[in-house]
This record gives C-alpha cells, sequence and structure tokens, in this order.
C-alpha cells in the first residue's frame, strides 16, 4: 500500500512507510522484497483479499499476472440473527465507534474521524478500540478509549451498540471492521480508500 509513493511499480526502495508496522526491521528491505516477488511471479498463484489489492500488485512485481481474488471471511458470530438494535437516548450524543488494531497507525485515520466528529454540529461520543495510544483529539471532542476487544461476542455487541461505525482508513486491502459491522446491521461509514468501497458495495469492483 503505497501512502502516496509512486516507486511501488518501479521496484521499491526508500519506502515512507518503513518504522510503520508491519515495516519495523531497522533496515529497509522492501527492494529486496520486490525483487523476490517478481522472480516468484511466473511460478505462484497469487490471490489478494481485493481487487483493489489485486490491481496494485498488478502494476508491480506482479505485472501481466494479475491475483485472484478471495474476499476475506467474516466470522459467523457476526452473521447470527439480532433482534433490535440499542438505539441512544433522545438528546444524548450520536455514538460513534472506531475500531482499528493500532490507534496510533495513520493509515486507520483515527485523525481523521476525530477531525469529522468534532465537526458536526451535534454531540458526538467517539469510541475507540484499539492498541495504543490515539492522536490527540480536537478540543472539546468527547473521545473514549477502549482496549482491543478480541472476543467476538462482546465485539458484535460494540457493533450493535453504535449509532454508526466508522472506517476513516486511508489504505485498506481489504476492511474487515466495514464487513462485520454490515453483516451486523449497523450503520457503516467508510472513506473511499484502497478496497473498502468494494466492501461496502458487497463485491468486488
Amino acid at each position: 500500500m503505497t501512502m502516496g509513493c509512486e516507486r511501488g511499480p518501479l521496484g521499491c526502495g526508500s519506502c515512507p512507510q518503513q518504522g510503520v508496522w508491519p515495516l519495523v526491521l531497522p533496515w529497509d528491505a522492501t527492494r529486496r522484497n520486490w525483487r523476490a516477488n517478481a522472480q516468484l511471479a511466473p511460478f505462484v498463484s497469487a490471490v489478494t483479499p481485493s481487487a483493489w489489492l489485486a490491481s496494485e500488485a498488478e502494476t508491480g512485481a506482479y505485472r501481466g499476472r494479475r491475483p485472484a481474488v478471495i474476499a476475506n471471511a467474516v466470522d459467523d458470530v457476526f452473521l447470527q440473527p439480532v433482534g433490535a438494535r440499542v438505539r441512544r437516548s433522545l438528546g444524548g450524543p450520536l455514538r460513534v465507534l472506531v475500531v482499528a488494531t493500532r490507534l496510533g497507525d495513520p493509515r486507520k485515520g483515527v485523525d481523521l474521524a476525530q477531525a469529522a466528529c468534532a465537526a458536526l454540529p451535534f454531540p458526538v461520543a467517539l469510541h475507540l478500540i484499539g492498541m495504543g495510544e490515539p492522536p490527540a483529539a480536537p478540543e472539546g471532542l468527547e473521545v473514549h478509549t477502549h482496549a482491543p476487544v478480541f472476543d467476538r461476542e462482546k465485539l458484535r455487541e460494540a457493533y450493535l451498540n453504535a449509532d454508526v461505525v466508522l472506517v476513516p482508513s486511508r489504505l485498506e486491502s481489504f476492511g474487515l471492521v466495514a464487513a462485520e459491522a454490515l453483516c451486523v446491521g449497523a450503520p457503516t461509514v467508510v472513506t473511499p480508500a484502497g478496497a473498502l468501497p468494494e466492501v461496502l458495495a458487497g463485491h468486488p469492483a
């Protein structure tokens, strides 16, 4: 995922994401990895979770060999029939939920969620689920940070209790949070980034 870098199709190197998970090695191995992928490409059947990522791969090391697309699976717990959604009390703040592995990862766009919620003309309570510290929030915005939720049932409850599940990512190779929230029936808003429009549409683009 390029984060605006145009070196990918040319063989990578000097990666702007170096030091950001998962590129946590003390050296930049992106050029070596690109060459290894290019050498493997004629001999493997590559698979990606989204048409967007397949297109990205096809312009780089897998040029001329478009990977197959098999979407990520959603746990059965999110497909169970549900009763009436829990709604906020009249006059209470709008409950907006963001779930991210690492809240400080700029690719997850927590800062975008904070700015958007702060700009709304009514009270909002932004709930963040994930590891680490989020970016500093705008003054006056009500923000609640929660530890990661690994229990699928509890995560389903979190989706159900949100008025809006927001996926504000700058890049997503698939967007499992969006898929889970949609399966639960939670109102879901995504940025037009990476594969998120595919997930929202319910099929590969």
